[in-house]
């Protein structure tokens, strides 16, 4: 499959599991399908991209941000860049639901907060995190 494919592909699956953690932000069954399944097979599609093209990869170009968006040159990189934020944004999107579930948080008043963390993961984080400080004066993890 080529890399525009792939793309396609992780974006739709991404997609729907928002959906359904949405839907289902309390729904434990949905919580885990999202973790085993969608979350599970992001990161080793991530870990087999990044060996199978470990010779474009360069960790050299970590050191400066020139090189750093020389990396992202290579279409295959950036398709591998782009499976490491979806994953890691949905592991923040499972944590505001079960967090939220811990803290007796209304489902209705995390979807704004899912929402913006499937747009902007570390925004929607930082909305919930506010959030629950304010509704539940806790700022722990």
């Amino acid at each position: 499959m080529d890399a525009s494919s792939l793309y396609t592909l992780v974006n739709s699956i991404a997609f729907f599991a928002w959906i359904f953690l949405m839907i289902g932000t309390y729904n434990n069954n949905i919580q885990q399908w999202v973790f085993r399944i969608v979350i599970s097979g992001f990161a080793a599609l991530y870990t087999f991209l990044l060996f199978s093209g470990i010779s474009n990869f360069d960790m050299a170009g970590f050191q400066t941000l020139e090189g750093l968006t020389g990396m992202f040159a290579d279409q295959n990189l950036v398709l591998t860049g782009w499976i490491h934020y979806l994953c890691f944004d949905l592991v923040a999107g499972m944590y505001i639901a079960r967090d939220g579930k811990k803290n007796d948080i209304p489902p209705f008043v995390l979807i704004p907060c899912l929402l913006f963390c499937f747009f902007s993961g570390p925004f929607g984080l930082l909305l919930y995190l506010l959030l629950r400080l304010f509704l539940r004066k806790s700022f722990t993890f």
